[in-house]
């Protein structure tokens, strides 16, 4: 065998090596970041649960955790409005969703994320900036919710329609409180 393909093959062993070692590790530590997601998930369900017991707002800190995780908090226990994306399931589903006549989710996944409730939830979290159709898909693709890229402006409609919402300028703001 010539004496460079010699050369190579023990680098290249090397590297196997190596490349075996860090795939090892790399599932080591995923499962131990899934551990620890689970274990911070399920305290920040407790304080919550804590929390809707007493009947006292979950401190800020509590609720931007829960939001990026996907716990979801009552609105009635949130001091202060936040600006984060709504909840979503970590393994939301992939398929598109259509507004029935009411405007809900006809076909909400097992995880049980309406989608309708979620985009009045990302509406309701833009605050004074608002929001647009494409930021709302944006969002979705960020925190991995999958939705037709029409579906936005269907719901956004029929939140109009009951005044949940109002639109200035092609962005939609929470609609104030009567």
């Amino acid at each position: 065998m010539d004496d460079e393909i010699i050369f190579y093959m023990g680098r290249l062993r090397g590297a196997d090596a190596g490349l075996a070692e860090a795939q090892h590790q790399r599932m080591e530590w995923s499962e131990k970041e899934t551990r620890c997601q689970t274990t911070v998930k399920s305290l920040l369900q407790l304080i919550v649960n804590r929390a809707m017991d007493i009947k006292e707002p979950v401190p800020e800190e509590v609720v931007q955790k829960a939001l990026n995780l996907g716990v979801s908090i009552p609105a009635n226990l949130q001091g202060t409005a936040t600006q984060s994306a709504p909840p979503v399931p970590a393994q939301a589903s992939s398929e598109p969703h259509r507004a029935n006549e009411e405007g809900t989710s006809a076909n909400n996944s097992e995880e049980g994320v309406n989608r309708v409730e979620w985009i009045a939830s990302a509406v309701a979290a833009s605050g004074k900036g608002g929001i647009t159709p494409p930021e709302i898909l944006k969002l979705a693709a960020r925190t991995g919710l999958s939705i037709h890229k029409n579906y936005p402006y269907v719901v956004l409609g029929k939140l109009l329609e009951r005044g949940t919402v109002t639109r200035s300028g092609g962005r939609y703001y929470k609609a104030a409180t009567k």
